[in-house]
């Protein structure tokens, strides 16, 4: 077994990870997004373990072949971060196909419903905009 020996940062740490631990064990528990919130809780878990006995990153990348702790820390997340960006990246990309879609089915579904006369008095600008107490003419500069 391995001797724990407290310092001070683990001591200050340690309770916050496991409290951040038991509230996404309670919430994968409870919660609909169990893939969301079980990968949430492993993360805390992990970083709790690791805080408490820092010696075993170093063996893990060692076994992997790398030479220290933090360098498998540091790829650990510079990987995960990458996964990240691309997973919202693409993610951004389907709601605003979606929000896209949206848009037009409802653009469609109210020009037909307002009829002709009705669209072609929506489609005018208005002369001025009220903003905040004072009137501006939404024209274009004269060149």
């Amino acid at each position: 077994m391995m001797s724990l020996h407290v310092n001070t940062f683990q001591m200050l740490v340690a309770p916050v990870l496991a409290v951040l631990f038991i509230i996404s064990l309670v919430n994968t528990v409870r919660g609909s997004h169990r893939r969301a919130t079980g990968l949430r809780t492993l993360v805390w878990l992990v970083a709790l373990l690791t805080v408490m006995w820092p010696g075993s990153t170093i063996r893990l990348a060692r076994l992997m072949g790398i030479g220290r702790g933090t360098d498998l820390v540091l790829y650990f997340f510079v990987i995960a971060f990458l996964w990240a960006v691309f997973y919202f990246y693409n993610r951004t990309l389907q709601l605003e196909g979606s929000l896209t879609s949206i848009v037009r089915q409802l653009a469609l579904r109210d020009a037909v419903q307002a009829g002709p006369e009705e669209h072609e008095t929506s489609l005018r600008i208005p002369a001025t905009v009220h903003r905040g107490g004072s009137d501006h003419r939404s024209e274009l500069p004269n060149r």
